[in-house]
């Protein structure tokens, strides 16, 4: 795409998705009205262009997305005006640099899937009209700085995949945030108190860290939380009822720890969409688009003198993705997915018990995973009742009992597997969905019976008994 419009305030230039090569185009740092430049998803390459950021004077939104840029931001920037800066997924390196503080209008900042490295420093507090900080996937290391404790208007945060460690500020109260995206990280210690201070939090991502000791009781007043996702670290203890409070999450994974005890009964008050079929709509910068679960995959129109544009907002431009353990594989779903994905992983923990009867009340839940526990008892009749569900794993405990013959129901079905427990009897009916289900679902299962396991449920003939060949001869001679 190729475009270049002037409107009262300026001229915008769009030379996206194209496939431009070399270096950076040297004329367009002779452009001072220039207020909107995107080179995004092209293969420019070399050092950013000290002619643009001194000479560019009226830019206001740069996106360099998706390109092969290396080097640095330059110290000498003169992008006083600039509010929108994309420069994710390129090969830029060294420290964040101190020529952004130029830049102290920034409202989007996403620097995401480069190759910075140093702490994240303080001065990223500099910035009071930011709304969304994306430094994913880079290898920055530290403490978490406590400049992010003066951002009072950002909404989302997104540290995900560096090395940053020890904890959060216990200044980090920020009333606005929505999105938190700390996985894969070196965090530690319990998860911090502070985080019960952010009401409005949409996500909260802190899988793959170091965090220890238990859920606390005030995990329960996130009572906007849509995702919780705190897969891969130390967590022990029981899994909480204050979990039974979040009534509008859609997806929880407390996969990978070490909880132990009884699963809640009381899940079955959570909607997992049930509750939560509308259509949410964010409302930065004044012009957002519907996006379903409101993740910050959404696309934000900027208006430029009542010209919109769009802009993906998202780490590394793929959208929020979340790993959850569901169809036999860790999949990753994009923020377009998460509206029609509702989800609950519980597995590899040391759970006991039996599987809660009411956990069949969940009639929109897409994916449970309860394998690789030591959960006992049967399977309850009432999972019947699971009509949305798609990925149903039961595999790895000590379930005993026949498989309820009216989960042939579950028309949604598309990936169920009971391997290695104890259960016995004789296997649903082969039709509908439970057709599709081959031995590997039923497999360490040595009491289980019919098809499609070669074990028949019909006891064996016993061979009649015949006289040996000869025998009539002899008669006749005596």
């Amino acid at each position: 795409m190729i475009g270049l419009w002037k409107t009262s305030i300026g001229c915008r230039w769009n030379m996206s998705r194209n496939e431009f090569h070399g270096n950076f185009p040297t004329l367009i740092g002779d452009m001072k009205f220039l207020v909107l430049l995107d080179l995004s998803n092209n293969n420019l390459s070399g050092l950013l262009s000290q002619h643009l950021l001194r000479g560019c004077i009226s830019l206001r939104i740069l996106i360099l997305s998706n390109n092969n840029f290396d080097g640095n931001f330059h110290a000498e920037s003169n992008l006083t005006n600039l509010s929108h800066l994309l420069l994710d997924n390129n090969s830029l390196s060294g420290k964040i640099s101190r020529g952004l503080l130029k830049s102290s209008n920034l409202e989007l900042l996403d620097l995401g899937n480069n190759s910075f490295s140093g702490q994240i420093p303080d001065w990223i507090g500099n910035f009071p009209k930011l709304i969304s900080v994306v430094l994913s996937k880079n290898h920055l290391e530290g403490v978490m700085p406590t400049g992010f404790c003066k951002l009072g208007e950002l909404k989302l945060l997104d540290l995900s995949s560096n090395k940053v460690g020890i904890s959060i500020p216990p200044c980090f109260s920020l009333s606005n945030m929505k999105y938190l995206h700390l996985q894969s990280n070196e965090l530690t210690g319990d998860i911090p108190n502070v985080l019960s201070r952010l009401p409005s939090l949409f996500i909260l991502d802190l899988k793959d860290n170091k965090f220890w000791g238990t859920i606390s009781p005030w995990i329960g007043s996130l009572t906007s939380l849509r995702v919780l996702l705190l897969r891969g670290n130390e967590l022990h203890g029981s899994i909480p009822s204050d979990l039974c409070r979040l009534r509008s999450i859609r997806m929880m994974d407390l996969s990978h720890n070490n909880f132990s005890g009884y699963i809640p009964p009381c899940l079955n008050n959570l909607s997992f969409g049930a509750q939560d079929r509308m259509f949410l709509t964010a409302a930065i910068s004044g012009f957002w688009a519907a996006s379903g679960l409101e993740t910050y995959s959404y696309e934000s129109q900027i208006s430029v003198d009542s010209i919109f544009i769009e802009v993906k907002i998202g780490p590394s431009n793929e959208g929020a993705k979340f790993d959850f353990t569901a169809k036999w594989k860790l999949e990753s779903y994009e923020g377009k997915v998460l509206p029609i994905m509702y989800g609950m992983d519980l597995s590899w923990n040391n759970l006991t018990g039996s599987i809660p009867p009411e956990l069949g009340d969940l009639s929109e839940i897409h994916s449970i995973n309860l394998s690789s526990n030591h959960l006992t008892g049967s399977i309850p009749e009432t999972f019947s009742n699971l009509k949305a569900i798609e990925s149903l794993d039961l595999s790895h405990n000590m379930l005993i009992g026949q498989i309820p013959p009216r989960m042939i129901e579950l028309n949604n079905l598309a990936v169920f597997t009971v391997a290695y427990n104890a259960l016995s009897g004789k296997l649903p009916e082969r039709k509908a969905q439970f057709a599709s289900f081959e031995e590997s679902s039923y497999e360490g299962n040595p009491l289980l019976c019919g098809l499609p396991l070669k074990r028949s449920c019909s006891p064996a003939r016993a061979a009649p008994k015949t006289p040996p060949a000869n025998s009539d001869n002899e008669e006749k001679e005596s």
